[in-house]
């Protein structure tokens, strides 16, 4: 299921998590997308990874 990313999200905001962050970098990556009139969304599978996707118009 691919899914669109919201501002600061996680999905483990416990303190026990194994890579640190805010999520800013995600957040800043979305609205430069919409700035350029695309998109970006993700896919993922716990234990396996993300995979991010890009739409930008041609």
């Amino acid at each position: 299921m691919t899914q669109k990313l919201q501002r600061f999200a996680q999905e483990n905001t416990g303190n026990t998590r194994e890579q640190g962050g805010t999520g800013l970098g995600l957040a800043l990556s979305k609205e430069l997308m919409q700035a350029m009139k695309g998109d970006i969304s993700f896919t993922s599978q716990p234990g396996v990874g993300t995979t991010f996707y890009i739409t930008l118009p041609t």
